[in-house]
């Protein structure tokens, strides 16, 4: 009986009750003799066309207009949306097949067509409402809109549809939403009201992307520029979470390190010295703390470059501050993502679709920024993984990167991210190829660390196979590399591979082979690197600063990682990547405190590692704080204009707060919502004091306001 008129309503009633004769009638059939049945399939004949009759008389009532106003189409979007509506759409895939992701605003765009039937009033203007359970119906965040025919609606005026926001807090589970729209002059008057559609929204559960940020303090071309913060991460990180396909980002972890080498370099492999030189020390950071987290460099601003602004591939991803839709495209390629065909970039995705009559690269479909209602037009907008603009982010690549981070676990939490059940030793083994001289290999800062192995990501396959030699010559192992960084191109004259291997203990040397022969063979160290740890110290005054010394000798150069753990070695974290001095300042108030607490060395003289760690010592616990990077303090807004409202809270030890535990009020207000990220139009007119609140991990409430003007 849903959706159908109580002016209808006895049709559907009648229906029903010859249809439950029909049931009885068929029963009987079952049993009687055979003379009487011809009688009873007699009888079932004649119902069944009364039912048919009946149907066409109720298909009639429930099309007949009781007003000039009708929902024409419902566009369901949370950035883009496969929908043609007169002609204006890809018709690549059927309207509405973007999955919704759950706990992520959503967007109905409402298509109205107003006719012009005698005897019903012409309305003015439109407006509507949206019902939904357990909720307070929603206004649209635009409108009252013109009353026109369907025909002359533009997909790409926002303003010609009526737009509704279903809040991240409720775009969790499968729900039944009834919309209907009406003439607000007239609101409650039949003759000026739509009848009622009923959609089911259904979400998909997406994890949240664990970024563990590095902050990059450059001292490199004589310069000293200060690390961004890691407010400055997050708010780079905002367009990003719009654009993609998921609920937010947990932010696991903070650290910040030094870098000094030149940016402004663009020779050597595709994205240049300087920038693989980062490149590595990331990727060493991340496989030496043994966890699938997204680890996202942070640059400042003045910081030299060539024609590069980031780099990504391989879990790792590298941009400056307020760049977010680089980070897009890098963090793409952390996920495995190659570049969408425009402007030439370095192995283009062969798959990419072509979209209807638009650009090559082109997002395909008409986008749209829940934030502030704006569109994104396919005739001039090109997706974030090509090298053209603006951009948004197209169907295939949200899809493909929504598939990608549900199944990924850089996503999960690190006790399950990437596991196996065996710990062993692995190679963390990473290498430069001279394509031009005849496949040379130079050794890059490599490391054999102990613990569980890595799920990395692949990338495409390098045209390079490692086999791990034993003494006598034989073969221990066979690998396949790959090429984690899609910025390298194996036809270039260099190319950089990054590869985890099983080690083998018994390995004397690595073979490299390209073409099915041997091309180039390191040979393992025969000696071992000394290394002695001192005990570290602490800053007098100041913040809660540790110097870390050791003493490290071979006969070739080293390189060595600093990890530390606060839990007596359950887990680790590298908090500096091939560093060749030997002592490292560290902040502990970035790091988790406990009881137990220990830096380590590694120490790699190429292949050969060793390891040494201080005594423990105790580091405080921190609670989480909270912070609101949007509305800024005394914004003024127009009355019914959207507000961002964005924020939550974090410490090292307790990571992010949880979405359902961020919790915004207003003092004229009062509830306003929760998850980190929240838009409403309707605060009242006056001076609002926001507030945000989310435990502080030690059974503590941590929050942080502002105060903003809604004028009107």
């Amino acid at each position: 009986m849903n959706g159908i008129p109580p002016q209808c309503k006895h049709f559907q009633d009648e229906i029903d009750d010859l249809q439950q004769q029909v049931e009885s009638l068929q029963r009987d059939l079952q049993t009687a003799p055979p003379p009487p049945k011809s009688d009873i399939l007699k009888e079932i004949r004649d119902l069944r066309k009364e039912i048919r009759l009946l149907d066409d008389q109720l298909d009639a009532c429930v099309n007949a207009p009781t007003s000039n106003l009708r929902i024409a189409a419902i566009e369901q979007t949370q950035a883009i949306q496969f929908f043609n509506f007169n002609g204006q759409g890809s018709g690549f895939s059927g309207n509405n097949t973007v999955p919704m992701v759950a706990r992520k605003e959503t967007i109905l765009r409402v298509y109205v067509n107003t006719t012009a039937f005698p005897g019903f009033p012409t309305p003015a203007s439109v407006s509507g409402k949206v019902f939904y359970l357990g909720q307070p119906p929603l206004s649209p965040i635009n409108g009252p809109i013109p009353a026109v025919p369907s025909t002359s609606i533009d997909r790409g005026n926002a303003n010609h549809t009526l737009n509704f926001r279903i809040p991240a807090g409720h775009s969790k589970v499968t729900g039944m939403f009834n919309i209907r729209v009406f003439d607000p002059a007239h609101e409650g008057d039949d003759a000026y009201t739509s009848k009622t559609t009923q959609i089911i929204l259904g979400f998909n559960p997406v994890p949240e992307v664990r970024v563990h940020g590095v902050l990059i303090h450059y001292t490199g071309r004589g310069l000293n520029i200060p690390a961004p913060s890691g407010l400055d991460l997050i708010d780079t990180l905002v367009l990003v979470g719009r654009m993609y396909p998921i609920p937010g980002f947990t932010y696991t972890a903070c650290d910040v390190i030094d870098f000094s080498g030149d940016l402004t370099v663009s020779s050597g492999p595709n994205c240049g010295v300087g920038w693989n030189e980062l490149f590595s020390i990331l990727q060493n950071m991340r496989t030496a703390s043994q966890t699938n987290d997204v680890y996202v460099g942070l640059l400042p601003p003045g910081v030299p470059t060539s024609n590069f602004t980031g780099c990504g591939g391989g879990g790792v991803a590298i941009a400056y501050v307020g760049e977010g839709t680089v980070l897009a495209q890098e963090i793409g390629h952390a996920f495995d993502r190659a570049h969408a065909p425009c402007n030439n970039p370095s192995n283009p995705d062969p798959n990419y679709p072509v979209y209807n009559s638009y650009p090559s690269a082109s997002i395909g479909e008409f986008g749209f920024d829940s934030s502030n209602s704006h569109i994104l037009n396919p005739a001039f907008t090109y997706d974030y993984m090509s090298y053209c603009g603006p951009v948004w982010t197209s169907p295939y690549t949200y899809v493909g990167l929504k598939n990608r981070i549900s199944m990924s676990q850089a996503a999960m939490h690190p006790e399950q991210a990437g596991r196996r059940d065996v710990e062993r030793e692995h190679l963390y083994l990473n290498f430069r190829v001279h394509t031009t001289h005849d496949g040379k290999v130079d050794l890059l800062p490599s490391y054999i660390l102990h613990g569980p192995g890595l799920v990395l990501e692949t990338g495409r396959e390098a045209p390079v196979w490692c086999h791990l030699v034993g003494a006598d010559g034989e073969v221990i192992l066979v690998h396949r590399c790959h090429l984690s960084n899609p910025h390298h191109d194996p036809d270039a004259a260099t190319f950089d591979v990054h590869e985890a291997v099983p080690w083998d203990p018994a390995t004397r040397s690595i073979e490299f082979l390209g073409g099915g022969k041997v091309i180039h063979r390191i040979e393992v160290e025969a000696d071992v690197p000394k290394l002695t740890v001192k005990p570290p110290r602490r800053a007098e005054k100041g913040p809660e600063l540790m110097c870390v010394e050791w003493d490290a000798h071979h006969s070739k150069k080293l390189w060595c990682i600093v990890r530390y753990t606060h839990d007596s070695g359950k887990t680790w974290r590298a908090v500096a990547a091939d560093v060749t001095f030997w002592s490292l300042v560290v902040n502990l108030d970035l790091l988790p405190g406990g009881e137990r607490c220990v830096f380590q060395i590694v120490a790699s003289s190429g292949l050969r590692t060793v390891t040494a760690e201080t005594e423990p010592f105790e580091v405080k616990r921190k609670p989480r704080t909270a912070a609101i990077l949007r509305p800024k303090p005394g914004e003024r807004f127009p009355r019914g204009a959207s507000v961002v409202l964005f924020g939550g809270g974090h410490s090292p030890d307790f990571e992010t707060a949880d979405f359902d535990d961020v919790v915004w009020t207003s003092n004229l207000d009062g509830h306003l919502g929760i998850g980190h990220q929240l838009t409403t139009h309707t605060l009242l007119p006056g001076r609002h004091r926001i507030t945000v609140s989310v435990p502080d991990g030690l059974g503590d409430e941590a929050s942080a306001s502002v105060t903003v003007e809604i004028e009107g």
